[in-house]
């Protein structure tokens, strides 16, 4: 075993980029999942609502939930399990960008924003990954906020040029 170990040092460096990757995700999983705690949602629940401060973030285990604005009425996306969410409030200290509900009952679990932000620090390659995802993800919701602004300018447009 340490003989294939010390062979994997003397890999080109993109190789030992990837082997270091290999190695760092079970041990950032480990560590991510023992500062985690179990919480369910049943269908029709919400679990985040907009505008909220942004303290933890979800790691969907079981079910699906919706993406939705404050009032619920609008559907924006659906995430399904396998997934997170709201990492954006936790990630960038800021209120909540929308409202998620539980589509149907779904089993979640919690990691609060000291708690990644513990992790993190020892995992700067996945730390960079994950702001990344977030970061496109806070665009996505932007260029959304923006769209759906200049939809309420133009009505109000047509609406004036109706007078």
């Amino acid at each position: 075993m340490l003989s294939s170990l010390s062979s994997l040092q003397n890999l080109p460096w993109d190789l030992q980029i990837a082997k270091n990757r290999l190695t760092e995700l079970p041990l950032f999983e480990h560590e991510i999942k023992q500062r985690m705690y179990p919480a369910i949602y049943r269908m029709g629940e919400y679990i985040i609502k907009k505008r909220e401060i942004g303290n933890e973030m979800y790691f969907l285990s079981q079910g699906t939930v919706e993406v939705c604005s404050g009032d619920g009425k609008t559907v924006y996306s659906i995430i399904n399990k396998g997934s997170f969410f709201g990492e954006l409030g936790v990630l960038f200290n800021v209120p909540r960008t929308a409202s998620v509900r539980a589509f149907d009952d779904c089993y979640c679990m919690i990691l609060t924003r000291d708690n990644l932000e513990v992790v993190l620090r020892y995992f700067p390659n996945i730390a960079t990954r994950f702001r990344q995802v977030a970061e496109s993800r806070m665009a996505e919701v932007k260029r959304m906020i923006q769209y759906k602004q200049m939809l309420e300018y133009q009505q109000k447009m047509e609406a004036v040029k109706e007078e």
